[in-house]
């Protein structure tokens, strides 16, 4: 059977004469003339029948220069007898020319055949091996109407692409963040699904459960690109997710067929629990126990994380509860202790991630509460422990490590040992993919110089650098005057321990270095902001105090809707006086200062009585031979309902501020230094005003990324992420074939016939049409054929009846529709309902007859 490309869609038809009367006006049959010797002719002759099916001996017959000889076969083949019945499917294997005199001889039917390779429509690949859909392109809703922002993907002319792209940050919107997806979800009117609180099994490779139109996943920059798949429009929606970390934004404008560049305050992880779409966002529920050596906590704020979801248990709505071991107290005297979060498993559990930043010391008495840790992470739970936090994993009993749990093996511990430089080098272990990725961020975000090196500050030794599984070592170090890499400065290892990798659904982060020592303030001398505690500021900026600005009427203060808190307007009254305390200026008359002239009275005037009366909140706003009486200067303060209203500092009792007063701070020899938004000053303040202003430092930022990674999903360490999945689209496309019989003849479109690969759950829709004109298919019926949904057994074909003396979809339409001189196929590709795989439509062709006209 030819196989050129055929149809009024731009393709060429291979026609055979039709049959008429006289068998010798078909070409090739035997005993009819020909002229011209030697001439071959394909033909073919019944040899056997069989049931449904005849055996064809299919051969040539040659020209002897004045008839065709005897057809001389060369092979055998089985093909379907006319007018076969089909089943409920529509469908038939093993199909060939029905309605024909000879079914075996090629020249005795028409045909037009079609490989697919001129058709003309988007949406569609056309290769070698037929047709099929085009991954991430414009779909038209298949066999169905689109729903959701499938309706909103523009086709594109020319390879242009609808593209978003941008760079995902951390909540304070300054340091990009490696492994965090990017996705349009595909129906914006629908909620996004809930996360559940607390430990659970949260693999990467159940990241293809998220439901999305297109997805992305940043690299060690934090870049991504949607490129497949892309809406256009007003309103689309972006989230941002790693892990149960989650942002959804609505970007007012796509514009089609370019790229739109996200900006950095679109793509970022939220800042508390309102920051996203209608007050809504995400954040992991974490718990933090304070150490007084790692303030671990001051890094939370840094990284751009409320100080108002920074609470007490009791604040159940807060995503960070604090405990208390010896460190920073939130409120002082009231913050649970450490031991009520890690002796309870329940209370543990409420936790998707536990902070135990280091103490100082080490706590032997930790050693009971381990095997509630251990099982806390066998279920999902995250750890990031420091340096004397090795207590959690080494249980040690003075200063020896013991094999008292399953974490115990994870490290060669080296407990509390010395012999090493301080500043020292860091070399991260590049050996695995996340480490690589680890090198690239921290040199992008200026944390170190030379790739896979950094500045460690106050590094400690207690493991070597020689690991065990199922641990990963992140950074090792060298002691002084040794040339082996025999400190381990931070390790990684997955739980259960015991279990295989794809059974692991919890995480252990053990970093054997602090926070910066100087994330504290210290005093109230400073040079510049990043010297005052949280929400001060240095006034004057060179050898100034931490403090905040006073005021005296509300346009004093700077912080817009700030108000004046405290201020009690006076009024200015003559100073007393009297022969041992004369006026400073005007007379002394009846022991009150009296002017003389307008001078005396400052901005007021002098009249018969004095100066005239004013507004004061303190004598230096009342002439120098007058008081304020009643005056009390006041501190900015502005009302709130959340402290993201109030421009760095805390919303407290609905108003924004740190401390105003004495009163607000400890009752244990506390001050509040620098009036509103100061800080307590004493040896016990509490956070976050002991907590430094200003960006992380490098090792903070090396913290930070682990912190995000342990709060991702859980993957193994050399796990590679994986490409964004392939995404394909229904896509509607139609062929045209125009039939040549002679005058007084019409077509009667006999059967198409096709060959198809077809994935479970994916078809192909076949629906036709018929008409003697291009412009009558506007109102011509359109006739269901057969919805495919099972691959071709090649090299056999399939076969749908269309118009045949014993039936066909034409025939059986409502009402019966009359082959004409077109014949329009509307062929549909589904994909898999997954969308991740297409069908493949290899060829196609149509049979006719030519019958007299009626």
């Amino acid at each position: 059977m030819p196989v050129d490309p055929g149809g009024s869609g731009g393709g060429r038809e291979d026609v055979v004469t039709p049959p008429p009367d006289d068998p010798c006006l078909t070409p090739g049959h035997l005993g009819c003339a020909c002229d011209e010797t030697g001439a071959m002719i394909e033909c073919g002759k019944v040899v056997q029948r069989n049931g449904d099916y005849v055996t064809c001996s299919m051969g040539r017959s040659t020209c002897d220069g004045e008839m065709w000889g005897e057809c001389i076969g060369d092979h055998i083949v089985a093909k379907s007898v006319p007018g076969l019945t089909l089943g409920a499917s529509g469908r038939k294997i093993l199909g060939t020319p029905v309605n024909c005199t000879n079914v075996c001889d090629p020249n005795d039917c028409k045909s037009i055949v079609n490989t697919g390779k001129d058709v003309d429509a988007g949406g569609l690949t056309i290769t070698d091996a037929g047709i099929s859909i085009t991954p991430g392109e414009a779909g038209n809703g298949g066999s169905g109407p689109c729903t959701g922002l499938w309706c909103n993907i523009a086709s594109c002319d020319g390879g242009a692409k609808t593209t978003i792209s941008g760079t995902v940050y951390d909540p304070a919107g300054k340091n990009p963040l490696y492994n965090a997806f990017v996705y349009i979800p595909v129906n914006p009117a629908v909620a996004l699904p809930s996360f559940t609180s607390g430990a659970s099994c949260d693999t990467c490779s159940g990241t293809g459960s998220i439901t999305a139109i297109t997805m992305a996943q940043t690299g060690p920059d934090g870049k991504f690109t949607l490129n497949t798949n892309v809406p256009s429009g007003a309103n689309i929606p972006l989230v941002v997710q790693m892990g149960k970390w989650r942002r959804k934004i609505t970007l007012p404008t796509i514009t089609s067929c370019t790229n739109n560049v996200v900006a950095a305050s679109n793509s970022r992880l939220p800042k508390n629990r309102t920051d996203g779409d209608g007050a809504y966002a995400d954040i992991p529920k974490m718990a933090i126990a304070t150490g007084d050596a790692d303030p671990f906590e001051c890094l939370l704020l840094k990284a751009g994380i409320d100080a108002s979801e920074i609470q007490f248990p009791a604040t159940a709505a807060a995503r960070i509860h604090y405990y208390k071991f010896n460190g920073i107290d939130r409120d002082p005297g009231t913050a649970p202790a450490g031991t009520t979060l890690t002796s309870n498993l329940t209370t543990l559990k409420q936790y998707d991630v536990v902070l135990l930043p280091c103490e100082g010391t080490e706590n032997n008495a930790h050693n009971s509460d381990t095997p509630k840790l251990v099982s806390y992470t066998d279920v999902g739970g995250r750890i990031f422990t420091t340096h004397f936090g090795y207590q959690w994993l080494a249980t040690t009993l003075l200063g020896v490590a013991r094999n008292n749990s399953a974490f115990y093996g994870t490290a060669n511990w080296y407990i509390d040992h010395s012999g090493y430089n301080d500043p020292m080098t860091g070399n991260v272990d590049t050996s695995f993919p996340k480490g690589q990725a680890f090198a690239q961020w921290l040199l992008n975000v200026g944390a170190s110089t030379t790739l896979g090196q950094m500045s460690i500050n106050e590094p400690r030794w207690d493991a070597k650098s020689a690991i065990n599984p199922p641990s990963q070592r992140w950074m090792y170090g060298k002691s002084s005057g040794s040339a082996t890499t025999d400190m381990m400065l931070s390790m990684t290892f997955n739980t259960p321990v015991a279990a295989a990798a794809a059974n692991q659904c919890g995480r252990v982060v053990f970093s054997d270095f602090h926070v910066s020592a100087d994330a504290l303030v210290s005093g109230t001398a400073c040079n510049a902001d990043t010297d005052c505690g949280f929400g001060s500021t240095c006034i004057p900026p060179v050898v100034g105090t931490c403090s905040n600005e006073t005021c005296m009427y509300n346009s004093d203060c700077s912080l817009s809707g700030s108000t004046c808190n405290g201020e009690v307007i006076g009024t200015c009254i003559p100073d007393t006086c009297s022969g041992t305390n004369p006026c400073a200026r005007g007379t002394c008359t009846s022991g009150k200062c009296k002017c003389t002239q307008d001078s005396h009275c400052g901005s007021d005037d002098c009249r018969t009585a004095g100066c005239t009366a004013s507004a004061c909140v303190s004598d230096s706003n009342c002439g120098r031979s007058q008081v304020c009486l009643g005056g009390i200067a006041g501190t900015c303060s502005k009302a709130c309902t959340s402290n993201s209203q109030c421009g760095g500092a805390l919303c407290v009792g609905g108003i924004c501020k740190g401390c105003y007063v004495d009163s607000d701070c400890p009752a244990s020899s506390s001050t509040c230094n620098g009036g509103s938004l100061g800080h307590c000053s004493s040896t016990s303040s509490r956070f976050p005003l002991t907590c430094r202003n200003g960006d992380l430092s490098a090792q903070e930022k090396a913290l930070e990324f682990m912190l995000f990674d342990l709060t991702a999903c859980v993957s193994p360490d050399n796990w590679v992420p994986p490409a964004p999945t392939t995404v394909y689209n229904p896509v509607t496309f139609t062929q045209d074939f125009t039939s040549t019989c002679g005058k007084g003849q019409r077509p009667a479109w006999r059967e198409f016939d096709w060959q198809a690969a077809i994935p479970s759950t994916a078809s192909v829709v076949l629906e036709t049409q018929t008409a003697n004109t291009l412009a009558d298919f506007a109102t011509a019926q359109k006739v269901p054929v057969v919805t495919d949904t099972s691959s071709t057994v090649l090299p056999a074909w399939d076969v749908a009846l269309l118009d045949t003396t014993t039936g066909g979809v034409l025939r059986s339409a409502s009402p019966p529709v009359i082959s004409k001189n077109i014949l329009r196929m509307t062929i549909t590709l589904n994909p898999t309902s997954d969308k991740k795989a297409s069908p493949t439509l290899i060829q196609w062709k149509v049979q006719y007859d030519c019958v007299d006209a009626e």
